[in-house]
């Protein structure tokens, strides 16, 4: 009788671990595509570098940099839908030797939110809201008494709706055929001389176009990331074969668990960003317009993510 239990036992068990096994592999194969909820990622990294020379025959200046980032992800996953949300600051100063004192090499703020509904394989129809700002008043250097930027002078709103195309988890492309811009100069007297592209003594200017967004974040090979991001825009009532272009890429290469080096890059192209232009390098403006911009950054530092 006790073997009889004990065989009847062990086929009982057996069953149920064939059953259990069946489960967890259809598990195992259905959770990819599948998996919901809300998935976080938050970055904080801080960046020091400094020199110092004393009775250097070569020349050269003491200086001090600093440059600190904070970014954080918040995304929700379901059958049929895509929620993503991104938040960025990026805030960094210097100071040589000079007696100039402390001056900015970045500073920005950088919100979006992206919401898509599954229509066809890979494929979402969504709707985006962006916001591209600064913290602090910028100056013409090395002349710290002219103000050319502050909060929100410029800001850069989006508005859009389009289809979002997903083929990977780290990769997507976003098409809006339309598209409302708005540039906000809210300081008066930047609004009052027309800077970012704003009539004289208005505080903002919209534009309605056509957008693309391309992302771009993939660990390269263990320990090093890349996280790229391309946006452009035409403008259909002005000039629409002079696309704005904003692009930017940070390369991150972990060295041990809180130190990493980092090299960002930042190009921008807007056609209604007048710069002064002096051709002949003669120390004298000839005339204004728009040109290319271009800022990189590279540190080594402290990171925590969490």
């Amino acid at each position: 009788m006790k073997s009889v239990l004990v065989i009847s036992s062990l086929f009982v068990l057996q069953c149920v671990q064939a059953q259990l096994t069946d489960v967890m592999s259809t598990l195992k194969a259905f959770t990819p595509d599948t998996a919901s909820g809300w998935k976080k990622n938050v970055t904080l990294s801080l960046n020091i570098s400094q020199a110092s020379l004393t009775n250097w025959a070569a020349g050269g200046r003491n200086s001090l940099s600093v440059n600190g980032l904070f970014t954080m992800d918040l995304n929700y996953r379901a059958v049929n839908i895509n929620w993503d949300n991104s938040f960025e600051t990026g805030y960094g100063i210097m100071n040589q030797s000079d007696g100039g004192g402390f001056i900015k090499t970045d500073d920005r703020i950088n919100a979006a939110t992206k919401f898509g509904y599954k229509v066809f394989d890979k494929w979402y129809f969504s709707g985006l809201l962006s916001l591209k700002t600064q913290i602090n008043t910028g100056y013409y250097y090395p002349n710290d008494s002219v103000v050319i930027s502050r909060f929100m002078s410029p800001g850069y709103f989006v508005g859009a709706i389009g289809f979002d195309f997903k083929p990977t988890d780290y990769f997507s492309a976003f098409f809006s055929p339309v598209t409302c811009k708005t540039t906000f100069v809210l300081d008066k007297a930047l609004a009052d001389s027309g800077s970012y592209g704003v009539t004289r003594g208005q505080r903002s200017r919209s534009e309605v176009g056509g957008f693309i967004r391309m992302l771009y974040r993939k660990d390269l090979v263990e320990n090093v990331s890349v996280d790229m991001r391309t946006d452009f825009f035409s403008n259909y009532l002005k000039k629409p074969e002079n696309i704005d272009i904003d692009w930017e890429l940070r390369l991150s290469l972990k060295i041990n668990k809180i130190m990493s080096a980092s090299i960002s890059m930042n190009m921008l192209y807007d056609d209604d960003v007048k710069l002064e232009i002096d051709s002949d390098r003669d120390g004298i403006v000839d005339h204004r317009g728009p040109r290319v911009q271009f800022k990189e950054l590279f540190g080594v530092g402290f990171v925590l993510k969490f």
